[in-house]
């Protein structure tokens, strides 16, 4: 979702071609955007044994397949996501004159120590360009890489006026909304935790989960564990647990906070979504999120898995509309000024020119 943003300002000036993986979810909705779309059977280390023990062979298959369309369709860069993909390199290796550009968006130190080193190697190597999606990033490569920064923007194509929206659902409970997938570390665990302190000095907190399992067991048992400490905390009935929707500014904007406890982020669209859109924001400090805002002024940031600073967070922005509003305010600001997706788009058209 954020490559296509920038991807729809360029079209006019650039032909893409997107590379998912087979029958990915996402494969008709950038179709149905107008870019062309070739699916190959992707495969990444993981867990599952079969997986590592086809991992190599199925990686020299796909780089055969991608030089076929480097050479098909004239392809004078490959932007790969992300430095874990060794698939750019092997075309690079086969295809020596084609332009890569290494797009590097989650934190290196969540892989281990070993592996995170040789697929680093690799990929500096071999790449023409690396980009970090945040100076957390940046900070964990070596000093004698280059790697521009280039944050993620949505489009600005805002299609509801915040004074338009009712700042919550109603004018008597204050409504969290915590949007994210269900994955173990998104920090779901402890917006629950926080709020079942939160409650007793306010009863009035309410707090929404929205987000998907991504068809994954691992992910199914993350979110009813959620469940059942929500029930173990006796909270219950100031919790519901949704799925995703389509309208994400909609969504927030019908909400007076919008909570991310995550205990890693390079970046967090969910987290520039809501500042963009002017929604009272709490994050933890734990990547990204803290270059998006200026605390106590756009935003409220605590320590990674502080519940206590969390709980203040909450009830100091819950107990005054006034602090809510200014904070509404000054995100938005703040992020329009510092944040434009016009720059992202030109710092992308440079690196594509070739």
């Amino acid at each position: 979702m954020a490559i296509l943003s920038s991807s729809k300002g360029l079209s006019k000036q650039f032909n893409f071609i997107f590379i998912l993986p087979v029958s990915s979810s996402a494969s008709s909705y950038v179709r149905s955007l107008g870019f062309q779309v070739i699916e190959l059977p992707l495969i990444e280390l993981s867990k599952r044994v079969f997986d590592n023990l086809i991992y190599l062979p199925m990686l020299i298959y796909n780089s055969i397949r991608l030089r076929r369309i480097i050479l098909k369709y004239k392809v004078r860069a490959i932007h790969i996501n992300d430095f874990y993909n060794l698939i750019g390199a092997v075309a690079r290796l086969i295809v020596p004159k084609i332009k890569l550009i290494t797009h590097i968006r989650i934190l290196p130190n969540r892989y281990p120590g070993l592996l995170r080193k040789f697929w680093l190697e690799i990929a500096e190597h071999y790449s023409t360009n690396f980009i970090c999606m945040s100076n957390a990033i940046k900070k964990q490569l070596k000093p004698s890489t280059k790697c521009e920064v280039i944050y993620d923007m949505p489009l600005d194509n805002e299609k509801y006026k915040a004074s338009e929206l009712s700042a919550g659902k109603n004018n008597k409970n204050i409504e969290l909304l915590y949007l994210s997938n269900y994955i173990d570390g998104k920090g779901q665990n402890y917006a629950i935790k926080a709020l079942s302190k939160a409650i007793k000095v306010n009863n009035n907190i309410k707090l929404t989960f929205v987000g998907g399992d991504m068809g994954l067991l691992k992910n199914k048992i993350y979110k009813n564990g959620l469940m059942e400490l929500a029930k173990d905390l006796d909270v219950e009935q100031h919790i519901s647990f949704n799925s995703f929707t389509d309208d994400i500014e909609l969504l927030m904007k019908n909400y007076d906070i919008v909570l991310n406890f995550s205990e890693s982020e390079s970046f967090s669209m969910t987290c520039l979504e809501a500042l963009y859109y002017g929604v009272p924001l709490i994050a933890t400090d734990c990547g990204g999120p803290s270059e998006l805002f200026i605390h106590l002024e756009s935003g409220y940031l605590v320590q990674n898995k502080n519940i206590d600073e969390m709980v203040e967070g909450i009830l100091f922005l819950s107990n005054s509309e006034i602090v809510r509003k200014k904070y509404s305010i000054n995100s938005r600001s703040h992020i329009r000024k510092n944040f434009k997706i016009s720059e992202t788009i030109n710092k992308f058209k440079k690196l594509y020119d070739c």
